[in-house]
């Protein structure tokens, strides 16, 4: 079994970052929510991916600090469903592989989960083959 990169950089006496059980992280990717308000400030919602929960925690914290009343909805696959199952409660088999695997994670980050619970109004789950219809929509 390989290492991971936790084990390793403590091994080597590395610093390891985490990818999105951060503050510094999801306050990074919370740009995103910034730049979208800066181009559309009048937008009401924004529907955001989620995997482990950095990227829609930064976002949620980032744009209603600029707009209070914007609702946040997270998106994630029904094989990957981690942070629907840790807010919810809800309980969807976890798959093995999906075409979306920059939101495949397992098990949500604890910090994203706390920021999360306050600030997201609802979360939806994408069939694997809506992905696949989408994408070649988009091609």
């Amino acid at each position: 079994m390989k290492p991971t990169a936790a084990a390793l950089a403590h091994e080597r006496g590395l610093t390891f970052v985490h990818p999105y059980d951060d503050p510094d992280i999801a306050a990074g990717q919370g740009t995103v929510g910034l730049e979208m308000l800066q181009d559309q400030p009048d937008l009401d919602m924004l529907v955001v991916a989620t995997g482990g929960g950095g990227l829609i925690a930064g976002v949620a914290m980032a744009a209603q600090a600029l707009r209070p009343s914007i609702e946040i909805v997270g998106v994630q696959v029904e094989r990957f469903p981690a942070m629907v199952h840790a807010m919810t409660g809800y309980r969807h088999p976890q798959g093995q592989t999906t075409i979306a695997e920059g939101i495949a994670v397992g098990t949500p980050g604890e910090l994203p989960q706390a920021i999360v619970r306050e600030r997201v109004r609802d979360w939806l789950l994408v069939d694997e083959g809506d992905i696949e219809q989408a994408i070649v929509v988009l091609l």
